[in-house]
């Protein structure tokens, strides 16, 4: 396994564009992916460019507003395909901010079909995860703690 990540990942085209496409496709239910509103979300789908590190056995993908206070090395040994923290709203769901997954071009084609097939019920791509992966391995909360949610 590579221990360094190539920045200079080649993608079919622009993220960007990759989203919107999703985002405005005209086959399949996909308009279902803006009944929240948030149009904003399409872009949280290039995420699901993460699945197609197939070069490497584990990702560990943080949002950009993850601050990392402690080593997540140990994550790489999790022997489940696919993990998450629980969304403090939706306890049953799990937020896609942290997430440890094997890249496969089978997921990732999966996931691209199943959005232009129903959508996404949140109008980004923590629906369309939750949908894929409803067997997903439960990470500790507190790898993805929400400063504005109470904890009791």
């Amino acid at each position: 396994m590579s221990s360094t990540l190539s920045l200079s990942l080649p993608l079919p085209q622009h993220p960007a564009l990759f989203a919107d496409k999703l985002s405005h496709s005209t086959s399949g239910p996909t308009s279902q992916n803006t009944h929240t509103g948030r149009r904003d979300l399409a872009a949280s789908l290039t995420k699901l460019h993460a699945f197609r590190l197939v070069q490497y056995e584990k990702v560990i993908f943080l949002d950009a507003d993850t601050l990392v206070l402690r080593r997540l090395s140990h994550l790489f040994e999790s022997p489940h395909s696919f993990s998450a923290a629980p969304d403090q709203g939706w306890p049953d769901a799990f937020n896609s901010g942290v997430m440890v997954l094997e890249p496969s071009q089978e997921s990732f084609d999966g996931l691209i079909d199943m959005m232009k097939r129903k959508g996404t019920w949140d109008g980004g791509d923590q629906g369309l995860l939750n949908d894929f992966f409803p067997n997903w391995n439960r990470l500790s909360f507190t790898y993805n703690v929400t400063p504005s949610a109470y904890y009791t």
